[in-house]
């Protein structure tokens, strides 16, 4: 067995767990302004989608394709979408209340159901939401909050009876399953606090003029401190709370077009960014996000009717829900063979760090030559635990590219600024999945099928005999475990549930070997 501990893991560990005592006392220590650099990958933009009132599902800039769950051609009758914390799928709710399951979301049942009236305003899940244990509520048009999934009720500070008035509501990212909390708005811009969340004062109101259409609260946004943001139906954005002004890049002046608003993952408490939503599917930027794609537009029809992503009302934290790490973005390779670099900056983005797969590649140093069999046929090749062998654009089958092990993972994670606690083989899947269940996330190698395959050997330049399956080696980040399953980020394919044995064959294969990051 081979295993590494970093140098410092236990040092910096202590160092954050004291820091965050610290935070939660209240000394005023908090968690520093993401630096994003040149080299850096944005923070995930690719969890984004807007609905259209007959129901349908587009997804903005470099989203996934998600199957909606409900289609009505030609009825306008879709009132909100709320997205899944891992960005696997989610629910749109009908304007008669009725819930409809997207991509891997599991089916629920609504607890508040109006056959043939729209009064159905808004939908958003608990921030522990899974796909297999999916929790929420719909908000009705006078300000009731229906739970599903489990969810529990609510306390109410305000409902407003046979007024059609409420137009918004979000989660606080701090609520638990058993005490979730937050706030819903109403027409004239007013918060109301619901499960117990402390009263906040407006920065806009406008008495008499149903005007406000949209609520976020920032990721940092707590029980004792809550902030956020109000969008008129001009495109005007009103912070409270304590969140810092930002200005808009779409406005209408005395047009009411706007139909929502979405934060971004990258933003921090005092840069937060995000898009508006206009009602012919246009995305605009505001603050520090950058622009995204619409990825449907309908000029001159006011059709769009809901925006959400991984991150904004119900927000994305650094816990452990259902067994799933929440705060990791996910990113599909961005070369045919940079699974590992993929799945390093998938975990390196749970620790607020974002880098580009190129510049991670570079960390670790590439070692372009092809591979060739002797005379005798035996295989020689680059070293995969100094560097990353062959080209990250080559062929594994041709000997062109191939892949890195875990000392140049573990290498260019720290380079970037991350932290990462055990790195090496001989890592068992029983440990592997006590430190995801602790919110570590793990690289894991496994063999590209799913499947496992005894080992082979061939030279690197410098004599060492390297381990290897074959053109199946790969790389993906373990974010989640149940007692029958594992839920992986694939860099090639996406997230997805695998059961245990599979994984555990596959992960066998090359001597179960894994980085475990901070």
């Amino acid at each position: 067995m081979t295993l590494r501990y970093s140098a410092t893991a236990r040092h910096r560990l202590a160092i954050r767990l004291a820091v965050a005592a610290l935070c939660v006392m209240g000394t005023g220590l908090g968690h520093p302004a993401r630096a994003v650099t040149a080299d850096s990958a944005p923070p995930s933009t690719d969890h984004v989608y807007t609905l259209d009132g007959w129901g349908g599902l587009h997804p903005a800039g470099t989203s996934p394709v998600l199957d909606s769950g409900a289609y009505w051609q030609g009825w306008d009758i879709a009132r909100g979408f709320a997205l899944l914390p891992d960005g696997s799928g989610g629910y749109s709710v009908d304007g008669w209340g009725g819930l409809h399951a997207a991509g891997a979301a599991a089916a629920v049942a609504a607890s508040g159901y109006w056959q043939g009236w729209d009064i159905a305003r808004g939908v958003a899940l608990l921030p522990a939401s899974t796909a297999a244990a999916p929790a929420g509520y719909v908000l009705d048009g006078w300000g009731g909050l229906h739970p599903f999934g489990g969810a529990p009720g609510v306390s109410l500070s305000a409902y407003f009876q046979g007024w059609d008035i409420a137009r918004g509501f979000a989660i606080l990212p701090d609520s638990t399953a058993a005490a979730p909390a937050g706030y819903v708005l109403d027409g004239w811009g007013g918060l109301h606090p619901f499960g117990g969340a402390p009263g906040v004062k407006a920065s806009g109101y406008w008495a008499g003029w149903d005007i406000a259409r949209g609520l976020v609260l920032l990721p940092t946004a707590t029980k004792a401190a809550p902030a956020g943001y109000v969008v008129d139906g001009f495109g005007g954005l009103h912070p409270f709370g304590g969140a810092p002004d930002v200005s808009p890049s779409g406005y209408w002046q005395d047009w009411d077009i706007v139909r929502g608003l979405q934060l971004w993952s990258g933003g921090t408490a005092s840069a937060p960014g995000g898009w508006t939503l206009d009602g012919w599917g246009g995305l605009h930027a505001f603050g520090s996000a950058p622009p995204l794609a619409a990825g449907a537009y309908w000029q001159g029809w006011d059709i769009a009717r809901g925006v959400s992503g991984t991150a904004g009302s119900s927000g994305v934290r650094s816990v452990v829900a259902s067994g799933v790490i929440q705060d990791v973005a996910f990113y599909k390779q961005s070369y045919p063979l940079s699974c590992e670099a993929a799945a390093a900056a998938m975990a390196l983005s749970h620790e607020g760090v974002f880098r580009s797969q190129g510049a991670l590649l570079s960390s670790m140093g590439i070692d372009s030559r092809s591979g060739y069999y002797d005379g005798n046929g035996t295989l020689h090749w680059g070293d995969p635990y100094n560097v990353f062998v062959g080209s990250p654009n080559g062929s594994e089958p041709d000997l062109t590219g191939y892949g890195a092990y875990y000392p140049a993972v573990a290498r260019a994670i720290a380079a970037a600024g991350g932290y990462w606690l055990q790195a090496g083989t001989g890592i068992t899947a029983g440990y592997l999945y006590q430190q995801v269940l602790a919110g570590h996330p793990v690289i894991a190698w496994i063999a590209y099928d799913w499947r496992y395959h005894g080992t082979s050997y061939w030279i690197a330049w410098d004599g060492r005999r390297i381990p290897w399956a074959g053109p199946l080696e790969h790389a993906v980040l373990v974010v989640g475990a149940s007692s029958s399953a594992v839920y992986v980020y694939n860099p090639a394919s996406g997230p997805s549930w695998i059961s245990r044995s599979t994984f555990e064959s596959a992960y066998a294969t090359y001597h179960q070997m894994a980085v475990v990051v901070s």
